[in-house]
């Protein structure tokens, strides 16, 4: 029978050199007994991107349709959609959602309610790790009070992100590109941000898919994600109850799925301006098409969140011993990025001997574990602390 467990630690951060201890204990002397990091959090194959544009109050809908509760919507009470950290335990669907500031034709403040989301409503978003994605102060450079106001593209990007972060407290590090727009990567760069999100538009950048698959399956891979700069493309669908539009993108969804295994990972992403009243079923039965054939390999997630872990497995420090039966694992976030905010790490246990036991201790928000699949989640995110973005 498989074995699970899950405990918490909310210690103070201190500074020892090991911030996180894991002791694994084997059920005999193993021949050799090492750990790594998983390729995909979770140990998932594949990875599904929702990004919702413009800060449509629809997406307060989507928040409870992925994670359960009442959808304005319709009234109706949703169970929410889950995968498992690999350890028994259930985690929700998130996704991202992209937040304009000001209107361009009357500068006033867009989320106030009405079509738009709210400013309660971004801190709620964000709570639910759906997060708000920078899709700049005002959503046009050319018209409007953009002009009025002497906005120049840097400044579109970064008063968006301060706004979002005086809010919030939240770092957007992924800027959505309104209207395809050209050049916003490099801006985002300048602002240290991580990437940039497009229909279309690759500003000359490496981008996700790449060359061989942007024309074809649509697909990215985990294999490109790197500290560089980087655009990730998506497929876009408005009119969800375009069923030949809605179908190929189910298609795709499952050519993700199959095209992924222990050892390839495929990305495959979706923008939408959300649904409306007269679609909300159709966009309802594609979320449903994702959950029915997941089988528990796809990590439906934030474009902010995947790249956080990859940075996390690329600044960890981690150290490690085996003495007898026992496999200590020691970790140190010291050169983890001060604006990282998900610092969560999955670990594989690579021996052919059995583990009897599993503990993990240090400064951590909790942990979960498997002795049977050889899996530990620790889980420890920032939520306080950050320097206000450039």
């Amino acid at each position: 029978m498989a074995s699970f467990g899950i405990r918490g630690n909310r210690a103070q951060l201190t500074s020892a050199p090991s911030d996180v201890t894991i002791t694994v204990t084997f059920s005999s002397t193993p021949a050799s007994a090492t750990s790594s990091y998983a390729d995909v959090k979770y140990d998932k194959q594949s990875i599904f991107h929702l990004e919702v544009d413009d800060c449509p109050v629809q997406f307060m809908s989507v928040l409870p349709l992925f994670q359960g509760g009442v959808a304005p919507e319709d009234s109706v009470s949703y169970p929410g959609y889950t995968f498992t950290d690999g350890c028994g335990n259930n985690k929700y669907w998130t996704a991202g959602v992209g937040i304009n500031v000001k209107s361009n034709y009357n500068d006033t403040l867009i989320l106030s309610g009405g079509a738009k989301m709210t400013t309660s409503d971004l801190d709620t978003v964000v709570a639910a790790n759906m997060l708000p994605q920078s899709h700049g102060y005002y959503h046009n450079m050319v018209d409007g009070y953009y002009t009025t106001n002497n906005f120049t593209q840097t400044m579109n990007v970064s008063e968006c992100n301060k706004y979002i972060f005086t809010e919030t407290g939240f770092v957007p590090r992924v800027f959505i590109i309104p209207n395809n727009d050209q050049n916003y990567t490099q801006t985002a760069e300048a602002l240290a941000m991580m990437a940039t999100s497009s229909q279309s538009v690759t500003d000359g950048y490496p981008h996700s898919p790449d060359d061989n698959h942007i024309w074809t399956d649509h697909l990215g891979d985990t294999v490109d994600i790197s500290s560089s700069m980087r655009v990730y493309g998506r497929d876009f669908v408005d009119d969800w109850n375009d069923t030949t539009l809605v179908q190929a993108r189910k298609d795709m969804v499952l050519g993700m799925k199959n095209a992924s295994s222990s050892s390839v990972h495929k990305i495959y992403r979706v923008g939408t301006h959300g649904h409306n009243s007269a679609n909300w079923t159709n966009f309802k039965g594609f979320i449903s098409y994702i959950n029915s054939i997941a089988a528990d390999t796809i990590w439906v997630t934030t474009t902010q969140e995947m790249l956080e872990y990859f940075e996390v497995k690329r600044n960890l420090i981690k150290s490690e011993s085996l003495s007898g039966n026992v496999l200590t694992i020691n970790l140190s976030y010291n050169n983890i990025p001060s604006n990282n905010r998900y610092r969560d790490i999955t670990l594989k246990i690579n021996s052919a001997t059995s583990i009897s036991s599993i503990s993990v201790t240090g400064t951590m928000d909790s942990s979960s574990y498997s002795t049977s699949n050889k899996l530990i989640n620790v889980f420890k995110k920032k939520t306080t602390g950050f320097s206000t973005p450039l």
